[in-house]
């Protein structure tokens, strides 16, 4: 069982109140227990093998007495069953499992052990201090300075070394900690108060014992396996101490709130240009001069090789090793970007982000009930130690999952060729070059001999793309086995041939050069092989970021969408998803892309949240969801009762409908503690839920981050049960957004910038709102089965010329005002109702609108025209994807 700290409430003031009764579960209900994520949604556990789990637990752990080290190694794994196993079987503080509750429990224990070891004296309750450590940098920043995918991988590689030897330096060589909190940018670890020893003087002996394990791994004694990292003084995290702390409150915004920074010493860089002042500055990590070496890098790395492609010898050696491992491994995943485009070339990077300050906090943990007190009233689930834990480790497993499910989703039997020369060129191991071949040229990787295994050439290209320009006639597109078979055959007709391959990463006046000058192509081969196109680049507790293939980036937007609305659907009015997507063509330089996701992950709370009205009264529903959202119930029985809050902002007019569960996930109990909502008034101005015009039930006080005072202090505000709205409420959302460009050169990512209200300030109508994508969708399918490919051209040419030529004011883009029988009682403004004609006049083959409701579909449309939705989705289809119009 869970501590009874987790078991009581929090009243407005952040006092711990006992609850008086949690839900009672029948007998026959223990054979079904739940675990519930930290918001609510509740997986089934088959927990009747948990005796012989916790047998296997207890016999590695003996098995491993002798060798503590050993065990620490595969210790996360023997414990992976606690993950499953629930804390406590009672709603709702069964979201804890024993995982959560021991991490932070075993947190605590250590650092008090490590205060006895270091003190000579054992810490009591009373006494015991205990402060937070973060180790961080910024993972941003070093990432998006990749030129190549095989950069952008190598330097997550090397992040995610360094950060294990961090980890292990700070739990093992020196037991004193233990990391509550990890995501991109580094750590979180709790560790002992050390009477004594100040701020400044321990922040800067960990940080001296951090830099000295980075650049020397391998000299940590109790470390196993060896570290290979090249130039870690890239990485030099910097170290923040929290303030002295006792009990198990975890109050991680102390030690987050401030930036983490990563820089070099002056000393360091001195060295790096001791000898290379009149060089240039490597492509990559901009750092080091090109041509740079060191020792104990690779053979492959010399100082010519790196020049050659205008790099430092330690960014040749991170790249080639990524490349090493895809040749010689074939995994089933890609590194290269030319794999991951699509059939026309292009490849989107997917951004998301939560919005999770404050949950990290605490803050919007007590926006969720845990149980009333003796008297009736509500109280507050308290943010305590495990809660905070298991809040971050849900979004983290959600990305994870997210991964998974992209690269089930884009596997498929693909093919590679293999181009066997005469004999061998003097090529760069593992590097990329460009072979022209016909019309276009392919990217294809040197793989070195290898013992009696003679060289080669092989494609890193999308066949499919490949075959298309070299016969555009040809309907190659569908199947990759057919594109990649029909290229081959194009390369055997002219074989003996004398090939020309240039270098792409040389230096301007080299590029033209044909390396393989006097060789020739004697055969091929294709490879089948089954890879993924998605290459994940970050999931963790906050972000996710993904390059796929242009024509598949919806259709991932639509998954994460559907999993985020099951999942979180019961807090996504407090958890907004910001989700961006960067389209480019496979030749755009990704340092471009990647900045135009990193602002992307910048975007802000659209609107303001305060600002929302319901529309009608919520009622509690049965029986099967709408069509457009049926598979928010799949695989979980919590929709088998649900509402749905009809919402509009107060002055963007925006809509959504948010469809939240009113069951858990037996399909049975409903669900008192998590659908709340911040709430400001009813129809008729009062802010008191207890006194208002219709008095609620359900109801509570926390603090709301959503309307703070001039200082950013939090308001006391009412949270509302979402079963409990009425018509004319006033309450708090913060909506999920999605926001996407197309990246036709690289100074458009300068347009990427968003104001205070979370709105693009070159393209207004951006980002929409998430829930709005079924509505572009909508858009797109009744285009292009009622008109033709030109005239939606001609449609939307008509439309955004006169947008440009009238500038049109806010008064022109109203729309019509009409009584219930359809009688105008104020007209549509100039712009609007240009659009409204324009609409009606279009050629249409048939009726897109329903009999009898044509003025209305016409309204309808006209306001879609006017925001500039309908160029949106025909840019978006027509010119991204290049989807086609029905003939």
């Amino acid at each position: 069982e869970i501590s009874g700290q987790e078991k009581k409430g929090f009243d407005p003031h952040g006092r711990y109140i006992d609850v008086e009764s949690y839900e009672e579960k029948p007998a026959a209900e223990l054979v079904r227990l739940r675990l519930s994520s930290a918001f609510g949604y509740e997986t089934e556990l088959f927990w009747q093998d948990w005796i012989n789990q916790r047998q296997g637990i207890v016999d590695e752990i003996l098995d491993s007495w002798g060798s503590p080290l050993s065990l620490k190694n595969k210790l996360l794994v023997v414990l992976t069953p606690m993950l499953r196993a629930l804390g406590d079987t009672q709603r709702p503080i069964n979201e804890i499992s024993l995982w959560d509750y021991s991490a932070a429990t075993s947190a605590l224990f250590k650092s008090a052990i490590a205060q006895a070891v270091l003190l000579g004296q054992m810490p009591t309750p009373a006494t015991m201090r205990w402060r937070l450590l973060a180790v961080r940098l910024d993972a941003w920043d070093f990432l998006f300075q990749a030129q190549q995918v095989a950069d952008l991988i190598a330097r997550q590689h090397l992040l995610d070394e360094a950060y294990r030897v961090i980890k292990h330096l700070l739990e093992v060589e020196y037991p004193l900690s233990s990391a509550v909190y990890s995501d991109e940018h580094g750590f979180v670890f709790v560790i002992p108060e050390l009477p004594g020893c100040s701020d400044e003087q321990l922040a800067q002996e960990i940080t001296s014992q951090v830099h000295n394990a980075l650049d020397n791994p391998n000299s940590l004694g109790t470390l196993e396996q060896e570290v290979i990292l090249y130039g870690p003084e890239d990485v030099r995290p910097s170290v923040i101490i929290g303030p002295p702390r006792r009990g198990k409150k975890l109050n991680l915004s102390e030690v987050l709130k401030e930036e983490p920074v990563s820089v070099p010493s002056p000393e360091m860089i001195h060295r790096w240009w001791e000898s290379g002042e009149n060089r240039e500055r490597c492509m990559v990590c901009g750092l080091r001069p090109q041509g740079y070496v060191e020792a104990g890098l690779p053979s492959f790395v010399t100082s010519k090789k790196a020049e050659e492609r205008q790099l430092c010898g330690i960014c040749l050696a991170r790249r080639g090793r990524r490349a090493e491992a895809w040749a010689t491994t074939q995994p089933d995943s890609t590194i290269w970007i030319d794999e991951v485009a699509d059939v026309n070339g292009r490849f989107a990077l997917i951004v998301g982000r939560f919005a999770m300050d404050d949950w990290i906090s605490g803050l919007l943990v007590r926006s969720m009930a845990v149980g009333t007190d003796k008297d009736g009233n509500w109280l507050a689930k308290p943010p305590t130690f495990a809660r905070i834990h298991r809040v971050w480790r849900t979004t983290a497993a959600f990305w994870q999952e997210i991964n998974n499910e992209i690269t089930r989703m884009l596997t498929d039997d693909r093919r590679r060729i293999r181009f066997y020369l005469d004999r061998q060129p003097n090529l760069g191991d593992y590097h990329t070059y460009e072979l022209e071949l016909g019309p276009t040229t392919i990217s294809v990787v040197w793989v070195p001999p290898d013992g009696d295994t003679k060289g080669y050439l092989i494609s890193a290209d999308n066949l499919q793309y490949i075959a298309k320009l070299l016969d555009p006639s040809e309907d190659l597109a569908k199947d990759p086995a057919t594109s990649a078979i029909f290229v081959e055959d194009f390369v055997k007709e002219r074989i003996p041939w004398q090939p020309v391959l240039r270098n792409p990463d040389a230096k301007m006046a080299e590029r033209t050069r044909n390396l393989l000058a006097g060789f020739r192509i004697l055969s091929t081969e294709y490879q089948e092989v089954s890879y993924s196109t998605a290459i994940p680049i970050l999931a963790e507790p906050r972000t996710f970021m993904a390059l796929v293939p242009a024509d598949k980036a919806l259709d991932v937007v639509r998954a994460i969408k559907t999993k985020y609305e099951r999942e979180m659907g019961k807090v996504r009015n407090r958890l907004p998803l910001h989700l961006g997507v960067i389209y480019a063509h496979r030749r755009m330089p990704l340092r471009a892309v990647l900045d135009v996701g990193r602002r992307m992950l910048e975007q802000k709370n659209l609107g303001d949240v305060g600002k929302w009205k319901v529309v009608e009264d919520v009622v509690e529903q049965t029986g099967a969801l709408p069509a457009g959202v049926a598979e928010l119930a799949h695989g979980t029985q919590q929709f088998h009762k649900w509402y749905a809050v009809k919402l509009e902002h107060k002055e963007e007019k925006r809509t959504l409908i948010w469809y939240v569960p009113a069951v858990m996930g037996d399909g049975q109990t409903k669900d008192h503690w998590y659908p709340y909502v911040f709430w400001q008034q009813d129809k008729d101005g009062k802010a008191d839920p207890g006194n208002a015009t219709e008095r609620r039930t359900r109801y509570y006080q926390s603090l709301n981050p959503f309307d703070c005072d001039q200082n950013g202090n939090p308001q006391l505000g009412w949270l509302v049960h979402a079963g409990k709205l009425k018509e004319g409420d006033v309450v708090y959302f913060a909506p999920a957004t999605l926001d996407f460009q197309w990246l036709d050169s690289a100074a458009k990512r300068f347009e990427i910038a968003y104001d205070d209200q979370g709105r693009r300030q070159e393209l207004f109508r951006r980002p929409y709102l998430l829930d709005e994508l079924e509505t572009l969708e909508h858009i797109w399918d009744t285009l292009k089965n009622h008109l033709t490919q030109n005239q939606i051209y001609i449609l939307r040419d008509l439309v955004e010329a006169k947008r440009e030529e009238w500038k049109p004011e806010d008064v022109d883009l109203r729309p019509v005002k009409r009584d219930d029988q359809g009688n105008i009682l104020q007209p549509g403004g100039m712009f609007w109702q240009f659009c409204r004609d324009a609409l009606a006049n279009a050629e249409w083959k048939t009726a897109p609108w329903s009999q009898g409701q044509r003025e209305q579909w016409l309204d309808t449309w006209a306001s879609y025209a006017t925001r500039g939705w309908l160029a949106d989705v025909i840019e978006l289809h027509l010119q991204i994807m290049k989807e086609e119009a029905s003939p």
